[in-house]
């Protein structure tokens, strides 16, 4: 016997009636090397790919013993993605000196006035180098939404006191995770009228091999622009491998 579970995602169309200038900050020490990066990198990109760039804005900071501004706030998604695929690892975890690289650009002249501005962090481990409390406070006093995934190893305590609130704290066992955690998160930056799509994967199935299971997943949305279509992408996270077929 064979039991399947299927993970659901849909690619958000943000478009409600306040702005957002989100600071991609990416924890670029030396465990994140190797995959961790790599899925990273691809998870950030996704992410701004879900933006509406049009009116939104986004930046990229890392850090490792330190924190630096990578990209600043601009609408050029290729730009911006090309500064995240430029960050090498290496070195400690310095998450306040990310956060408050990216709060420093959230309050520069290029901050859209009117716009919420958000920090979305990713990190996987203990802090080693400062104080990232203090750091989170100053940005979340400053009116700074943040945002964060905690990898692996992270300190799910410490991010916790880092986020504006337990529901802005994501937790990903690993780097495969992370894409859809991104989606999730670009989902929750969708303001009113425009709301998430609505994702059934149909009921649980159980089958016995070599039987197929086939999928009969649905997806809504309360509006799209015109022209706009709606994407989905289904995906096996548990179940039976190279036994027989999964449709």
């Amino acid at each position: 016997m064979s039991a399947v579970e299927w993970a659901n995602s849909a690619t958000p169309l943000c478009l409600g009636e306040a702005a957002v200038d989100v600071l991609v900050v990416i924890d670029r020490s030396g465990s994140m090397a190797g995959q961790r990066i790599t899925d990273a990198k691809a998870a950030a990109k996704g992410f701004v790919d879900s933006m509406s760039l049009a009116t939104d804005q986004a930046g990229v900071a890392s850090f490792s013993d330190t924190g630096t501004l990578d990209h600043q706030l601009s609408h050029n998604a290729a730009s911006i993605k090309s500064s995240i695929d430029a960050i090498v690892t290496g070195g400690g975890t310095n998450i306040g000196g990310g956060i408050t690289a990216a709060q420093n650009e959230l309050t520069s002249p290029r901050h859209q006035s009117g716009s919420l501005p958000i920090i979305v962090l990713l990190t996987d481990g203990a802090n080693t180098v400062g104080d990232p409390i203090a750091a989170a406070n100053a940005a979340k006093a400053g009116g700074t939404r943040i945002i964060a995934i905690g990898l692996g190893e992270a300190n799910n305590p410490q991010m916790l006191s880092v986020v504006s609130s337990p529901n802005d704290y994501y937790y990903a066992p690993s780097s495969a995770d992370l894409s859809g955690l991104y989606t999730s998160i670009a989902g929750e930056l969708c303001r009113d009228p425009n709301q998430n799509p609505t994702v059934d994967a149909g009921p649980d199935q159980t089958i016995t091999l070599p039987a197929t299971a086939s999928l009969a997943g649905t997806a809504t949305d309360d509006g799209l622009p015109t022209g706009a279509a709606l994407t989905t992408t289904w995906s096996k996270v548990s179940g039976a491998r190279d036994h027989g077929d999964l449709q």
